[in-house]
């Protein structure tokens, strides 16, 4: 056998244990990315329940203001300024704490009607930040 058919093995060996490596990480690459996007989607739905429980708290915080906002009228030991200027502040509160609720609900509903585009935009991002 001479020099070059000597290195022509040599070359054709290390060329078919490098293939078969780069096949072997490209096949653990691939569990690898699955697993992430379902951990990713996943994620997305916990976010979107974080937002629906954050919604739920200000539409209560809503409802309890509304509440006091009844009993102060109800009241007949404040005087007519004090309950005009208690619900002054209790109505920008509870206006505050509605619209605050409708906006962690809109948060929540495409994380949660939708997790899988949420994931893929949260990959995307990620590689957009990598890029830079």
């Amino acid at each position: 056998m001479t020099f070059i058919e000597t290195a022509g093995s040599v070359i054709t060996d290390l060329s078919d244990r490098i293939g078969a490596t780069l096949t072997a990480l490209a096949q653990v690459a691939g569990d690898v990315v699955s697993h992430l996007y379902a951990v990713l989607v996943k994620q997305q739905v916990v976010i979107g329940i974080q937002y629906l429980v954050t919604s739920i708290w200000f539409f209560l915080l809503t409802a309890i203001v509304y509440r006091i906002i009844r009993k102060v009228s109800k009241s007949e030991d404040i005087h007519s300024v004090d309950k005009y200027i208690l619900y002054a502040i209790f109505i920008a509160g509870g206006f505050w704490a509605g619209s605050k609720g409708l906006e962690f609900l809109n948060s929540a509903l495409p994380y949660l009607i939708n997790p899988e585009y949420k994931a893929i935009l949260e990959a995307v991002e990620l590689v957009k930040q990598i890029k830079k």
